[in-house]
């Protein structure tokens, strides 16, 4: 789906003329943005910019943060070719990394009061888990989560 199918889904659900006074933009504006995008229109949507933020930035953040304003949490697909080695470590990483977390959350549960330096510490690992465990299971929807080779030797 392109960005401009997306605003014109949005559409379906949102009067144009309410978009517009919120984004303070002219409303012949936001129905440019549901138009295919013509080379020199000057009329990229926003969503097309955020794309080309973080792309030239090279930085995630400007996903991770519209993602945490929107109570979610960005997480990144598998790259499109895992190499095999990767593949035969995610799901022990995946068990090792949750289970990590859940001793500190254990350990917390008994501390009664919990500090920010602690919270803080906890959101990060949570996210590394969500971020080990959505990469397992695109790969696997992918069929790249292939068994070792039995002629294969064990990682030391």
């Amino acid at each position: 789906m392109d960005s401009h199918d997306v605003v014109k889904q949005i559409l379906k659900e949102i009067p144009a003329k309410q978009i517009a006074a919120e984004l303070g933009v002219s409303l012949s504006l936001v129905y440019k943005w549901a138009e295919p995008p013509l080379v020199g229109s000057g009329a990229s949507n926003p969503l097309d910019r955020t794309e080309v933020l973080t792309r030239i930035s090279g930085s995630i953040a400007p996903l991770e943060w519209l993602c945490a304003r929107m109570n979610g949490t960005f997480v990144p697909g598998a790259p499109p070719e895992v190499p095999e080695l990767h593949v035969h470590r995610i799901g022990p990483e995946l068990v090792r990394e949750l289970g990590r977390l859940l001793g500190e959350l254990s350990e917390t549960a008994t501390e009664g009061d919990i500090g920010k330096a602690k919270i803080k510490s906890l959101r990060k690992q949570w996210e590394h888990v969500k971020k080990i465990a959505e990469m397992y299971v695109q790969a696997a929807e992918k069929g790249r989560l292939k068994t070792i080779p039995t002629n294969s030797k064990p990682m030391p």
